[in-house]
């Protein structure tokens, strides 16, 4: 919501003022709530920022897991608390450790970017190049990135 030039994050139709915390950074894993809760009721937070990634959602190709999420919402609900998902889709801190083993164990389908001197990065690629290494394009940067 915009008014005279201040914004504000609308909740159920009223301003609300985030007074988060951040669950450990690389997990979100159900077992790990039990360390958290008690940390959100001491700090009096009313949001929790939590990390899911990828490789949780679609375990194998096609099939996707909804057991974390829905772990998380559950608990999030029972204790009264607002649930911030960060998602995690290819790729955090420029590593792409979050990216389904389905893809990891398959680089020839799902190739990593290359860097300038085309060398393979840690990271998937969003284009597919038609041989490797990529060619240099004309700025003599891989095509591949």
């Amino acid at each position: 919501m915009e008014k005279d030039g201040r914004h504000a994050l609308l909740v159920d139709g009223a301003p609300f003022l985030v007074l988060g915390l951040q669950a450990r950074n690389s997990s979100a894993w159900p077992s790990q709530l039990p360390k958290v809760w008690p940390a959100v009721e001491k700090l009096h937070a009313n949001t929790l920022e939590v990390p899911v990634s990828w490789e949780q959602m679609e375990p194998e190709s096609g099939r996707f897991d909804f057991t974390i999420v829905d772990a998380l919402l559950r608990e999030a609900r029972a204790h009264r608390v607002r649930l911030v998902l960060l998602w995690f889709g290819t790729w955090k801190n420029g590593s792409s450790h979050y990216i389904p083993l389905w893809m990891k164990r398959e680089p020839q389908r799902y190739p990593r970017m290359a860097g300038a001197d085309g060398r393979r990065v840690d990271s998937p690629s969003p284009t597919r190049p038609t041989s490797w290494p990529p060619t240099p394009g004309p700025s003599g940067r891989s095509c591949a990135t």
